[in-house]
């Protein structure tokens, strides 16, 4: 196996983490569409920053009620 190292391409806060992302993005009041999901061929449903936020707590809520804690390492 061959390893490769490339230098960053940006600095990233070590604060932030995709939970810090989400609640971010989930504050913006204007709740813009944050991506386009497609139901079927030719059917698109627009999904904003406020449903992302729903999905993503959810998935959470159905993590940690079988036991995940943070640091737990999960395949998806």
């Amino acid at each position: 196996m061959q390893i490769v190292s490339v230098p960053a391409e940006a600095m990233v806060d070590p604060a932030l983490n995709l939970t810090s992302i989400v609640e971010r993005h989930a504050s913006d009041t204007s709740n813009p569409v944050l991506y386009r999901w497609q139901m079927s061929p030719g059917n698109w449903q627009d999904i904003h920053e406020h449903q992302f936020h729903d999905m993503v707590v959810s998935i959470a809520k159905g993590l940690i009620a079988p036991g995940v804690k943070p640091g737990d390492r999960i395949g998806i």
